[in-house]
């Protein structure tokens, strides 16, 4: 007789053998002690019966019916207009008497700024429209509306209910049972849509009572004076305080519900002030810096790149409403230089701006800021000049990544690396400001929603595992360091020989002497670690030519196995002398002529020969060790996780990463739009891969590959072709151990928006690519996202002070994501500020490893980095693969850059050919794509 298994058990029973399941925590015996820890989530209580109703908003201009809520995709631009919308619709709630429902300006809401609005209860009238165009209904709204609209024309805003009951209302209370599953779109659209409003409304608050500026999933505290000082980076930049937050469904003893999880964060932001007061910032204050000083002026032009300003006072009089634009760039000719041409006038930009002002400009020695636009009835592009005195820097402005210079990198990781103490008092501190713990918020009130306190969470410390060395010799790491570095005094587990190499350099005779002794120490610690090395060939770049190019030209005719490159100045100074001896070139050339590279910048042979700097020293040794192709340590996972011991030959680790080019500007998108819509970008994204397909189970080995930039999706071809070349790699290196058992893929930097991408496309992409090769070949596939760059933090508390974990801390359960396997480990010993523990979500599990076994096995990989005696924070092939990423994208833009005929590009269309580029610019057709180049 069949068994009849019980209704309410039946999912369970079925999920024991479904890869997707959710696996239990990790029992308690699994640890070596157990710890409880705060986490920085707290739970979002909802009242039973609790709804929001939506609608739909449009506010457009009455005149020319102009939609404000769209526009150009800029930081300044899109503040402009979320500010302006938002009171803009507050305004017209004051004039209908809150849409009708008699509560006015009270009225409980959560407008997203945009085109979305939920009430707590459903307005009289599916339809409103409320029109505003008297001086009285502009009272309240912000300056920057004059930007958007005509002096002369009004606003129109209509409010309707959404078009399906389903759309619009959301039932607060029942959406938190309704776990987002990867195989229901229905149930993963409705859960998007109440994690989405949960979002707004932790905003709302905020906004409303207009102490903060809401900047994506940030919310950052409003300026004021008492901080002015302390927070001013000058340069025309400031930083704000604030928090990152996200709302997430997580379970605790299989029970569902929402948090909201922050993390304390500053970010530095454009001064709102006059640009020309900025670029005073750069001078002595007072005046702007002299025009002949042009490293500061074209520092400047650097900075204040695409951002948007605005053109004041009398020079946009008779305008129907004011100009604003993001810079183009500075011109190289001052405002009495240039020349101005109208229907009535023809001279020089200083005198047109005299015309119009009624005086003289302040600054006329100074350059203009372009502005590019089209005019005419062919809409032909032209170029209009404004003197920097006349324009203002929009609010909103987020100083991109991108321009941060090493002062201005600094001065941030100062004010975000803080102890964990300090951190947890900010997000408290913040958290009271946005008005979140108010048991009186009328807004979250309304909608039946309270936030609770922080969440608490057992946690575990796993065991480290040990290393091992030359002879099967088993080295203990130091539990609360995370590091062997006073163990690791013996030879390597595999030592390389080193017959013959060169030692560049491009520094001065007087820093000979220091470059021989720093060699011979080299060599006395190289041949302690087991290399068999011999002295190197030193020569000065200048008798190969003065430049790296020709240097490598003059090398490759008998080529050295290894060439260090010691340079006068370090890897990020891009000083006049060193422009051309950069280490970039240095990758290109290493890759075009396939002859292996070391940098070492000369502060750091300094640091060994005059400072006895013996670690640094040992980190140079580890990577040319590594570089050319020997193993320094083999990290033996602890014994719950033995099952996946790498040794076995048994397993393939496949790691990728996607490093995606700068945003494009908003021409360049319309160009690459209107020839391929999917693309975001002319410039390529790069994947970053790597496996353990060398001569040893525990050496990783990787390569890049370029593709169209497509958001975070690596094309299915791309992961395919390098599927087939890993498995090259192991018949060349490893051929008994050819068709390993288990396929472990660990996926880092994709949201939890792109989970179904990696499973459903990249996935598959790669199971496709394995039958190709041996359709009776049928590996297991376990696919693990992991991800740093998230704002969850675990605090262990100590007479009510918040401190960091320690090592091998794991927490898998009380704060999990609902419905998938995700847990929390710290493998590394922070040195800096507050520990961040990576986060892993395991997606598909083929092999039903038990959480013990995944966990031990991430850790183990953290500890595999070789270069330094510690562990990492994220599993080395994760790290392998953004580092290669990155050498791909600055490989390209070098190469661009000094060898700009070699980029396959139609010259019609400006697309490259990216499997050409690839072609040219990878390593898997060179000398060098069986070794880890990039250690």
């Amino acid at each position: 007789m069949a068994e009849t298994i019980p209704e309410d058990l039946r999912f369970e029973r079925l999920s024991i053998n479904d890869p997707t399941a959710k696996k239990d925590p990790a029992p308690a015996s699994s640890f070596d002690q157990r710890v409880e820890l705060l986490s920085s989530y707290l739970e979002i209580c909802i009242s039973e019966g609790a709804k929001a109703y939506r609608y739909d908003v449009e506010i457009c201009s009455v005149r020319a019916g102009r939609p404000l809520t769209k526009g150009p995709a800029d930081d300044g631009h899109g503040s402009m207009r979320r500010t302006v919308c938002y009171h803009l619709l507050y305004s017209a709630l004051v004039k209908s008497n809150g849409f009708g429902t008699g509560k006015g300006y009270l009225l409980p809401l959560v407008y997203n700024r945009q085109n979305v609005i939920y009430f707590a209860e459903p307005l009289p009238e599916d339809f409103v429209t409320i029109v505003l165009d008297t001086d009285e209904d502009f009272g309240g709204v912000s300056k920057y509306v004059s930007c958007l609209l005509d002096t002369d024309d009004g606003v129109r805003i209509s409010i309707s209910k959404a078009p399906s009951e389903e759309e619009s209302v959301l039932d607060l209370h029942q959406a938190i049972f309704e776990l987002p599953s990867l195989d229901d779109e229905a149930i993963s659209t409705r859960n998007r849509s109440f994690r989405m409003f949960l979002e707004l409304l932790t905003t709302a608050p905020s906004l409303f009572n207009e102490t903060h500026v809401a900047f994506g999933s940030s919310l950052f505290e409003k300026m004021n004076k008492n901080s002015a000082k302390e927070l001013d980076m000058g340069n025309g930049k400031h930083m704000l305080r604030g928090v990152k937050k996200g709302v997430s469904i997580i379970e605790k003893n299989g029970i569902p519900y929402p948090a909201m999880v922050v993390d304390a964060k500053t970010s530095a932001f454009f001064k709102e002030q006059a640009l020309i007061d900025s670029v005073k910032e750069f001078g002595n204050g007072d005046r702007p810096p002299p025009r002949e000083n042009r490293a500061v002026w074209k520092k400047i032009e650097a900075l204040f790149k695409d951002v948007r300003v605005i053109l004041v006072g009398k020079a946009c009089a008779g305008n129907r409403k004011k100009l604003s634009f993001p810079i183009e760039r500075l011109t190289k000719e001052t405002a009495e230089e240039l020349k101005a041409f109208s229907k009535d006038f023809r001279g020089s930009v200083a005198q047109y701006f005299k015309r119009i002002l009624g005086r003289r400009l302040k600054y006329p020695s100074l350059p203009c800021a372009v502005h590019k636009t089209v005019a005419g009835r062919d809409r032909k592009e032209v170029a209009c000049y404004y003197p920097l005195e006349l324009l203002y820097v929009a609010d909103g402005q987020k100083v991109p990544l991108e321009k941060a210079d090493q002062e201005h990198t600094t001065i941030l990781q100062k004010q975000n690396a803080v102890v964990p103490d300090d951190r947890f008092k900010l997000i408290d501190e913040q958290l009271h400001k946005i008005g979140l713990f108010s048991e009186k918020d009328r807004i979250l009130k309304a909608f039946g929603v309270r936030i609770g306190d922080f969440i608490s969470t057992q946690a575990g410390i796993r065991v480290s595992p040990m290393i091992e060395v030359a002879g099967s010799k088993q080295i203990k790491i130091d539990q609360l360091k995370a590091n062997w570095r006073f163990a690791m005094k013996g030879p390597y587990a595999y030592p390389v020989v080193v017959k013959k190499w060169v030692v560049l350099h491009s520094c001065r005779d007087g820093d000979i002497p220091s470059i021989l002794n720093f060699v011979t120490k080299m060599v006395q610690v190289a041949s302690r670690r087991g290399m068999d090395i011999e002295p190197p060939q030193i020569l000065n770049i200048k008798s190969l030519g003065r430049t790296l190019p020709s240097a490598f030209e003059a090398l490759a005719t008998n080529p050295p196995y290894l060439a260090m490159y010691i340079s006068a100045f370090g890897k990020f100074e891009k000083s006049k002398e060193d422009r051309e001896l950069s280490h970039d070139l240095l990758k290109v050339c290493e890759q075009h002529y396939g002859i292996l590279t070391q940098h070492v910048c000369l502060k750091r042979v300094n640091d060994v020969v005059k400072f006895n700097k013996l670690t640094v020293l040992d980190n140079i040794i580890h990577k040319t060790n590594m570089k050319m192709g020997g193993l320094n340590v083999i990290p033996r996972v602890e014994k719950l996780g033995k099952r996946m011991e790498l040794d076995s030959g048994n397993f393939l680790v496949i790691a990728y990463d996607v490093c995606h080019p700068p945003p494009a500007k908003p021409q360049e998108r319309r160009m690459v739009r209107s020839l391929d819509a999917s693309l975001s970008s002319f410039q390529p994204s790069v994947v970053g891969i790597v496996a353990n397909c060398a001569g040893h189970p525990h050496a990783f080995i990787g390569d890049y590959h370029y593709q169209a930039s497509r958001n975070e999706e690596v094309d299915e071809s791309v992961l395919m072709v390098r599927t087939h070349w890993i498995f090259e790699n192991l018949e060349t290196y490893r051929q008994d151990q050819s068709r390993p058992k288990h396929i472990v893929i660990l996926r880092d930097g994709v949201s939890e928006g792109q989970h179904r991408m990696a499973m459903e496309h990249e996935l598959d992409a790669i199971r496709r690519a394995v039958h190709q090769l041996d359709p009776s070949y049928d590996p297991t596939f376990t696919l693990v996202i992991a991800t740093k760059r998230h704002n969850k933090r675990f605090f262990n508390m100590v007479n009510g002070h918040a401190t960091n974990t320690q090592p091998g801390t794991v927490v898998d359960r009380d704060v999990t994501r609902a419905g998938v396997t995700q847990f929390y480990m710290q493998s590394h010993f922070p040195l800096l500020g507050t520990v961040k523990m990576p986060q892993y979500d395991v997606l598909i599990d083929e092999a039903n490893f038990s959480m013990d076994e995944l966990q031990a096995f991430v850790n183990c990989m953290c500890h595999s980095h070789q270069i330094v005696d510690s562990a990492i924070s994220i599993p080395e092939p994760v790290f392998a693969a953004d580092e290669l990423a990155k050498r791909g994208w600055n490989n390209f833009v070098e190469t661009k850059k000094t060898f700009p005929g070699t980029i396959p590009e139609d010259p019609h269309t400006q697309l490259t050919n990216f499997d050409e580029l690839t072609n040219r610019l990878a390593y898997w057709r060179t000398p060098l794509s069986g070794i880890r180049f990039n250690a």
